[in-house]
């Protein structure tokens, strides 16, 4: 279990800087997996289409991946 909790703040530091970067208006360096999202308690991704702008949000826990796709 400890192991499991020092891997969840792990994930909740990298989606923090992401959100932070993002507020900032800074270049992402990087980019958060799902899975890491999942365990860091950001299960709702919110995206608007460039092209009609259509807003919307999807729970990324529910998304059909492969099993051998990067998590």
């Amino acid at each position: 279990m400890p192991e499991e909790r020092r891997t969840d703040g792990y994930a909740a530091r990298i989606i923090d800087l992401w959100n932070k970067r993002l507020a900032r208006g800074a270049e992402p360096l990087l980019v958060p997996t799902i899975a890491a999202a999942i365990r860091a308690g950001w299960a709702w991704l919110s995206y608007q289409c460039p092209a009609c702008t259509m807003i919307g949000e999807a729970d990324v826990r529910k998304f059909d991946r492969h099993p051998h796709a990067s998590n």
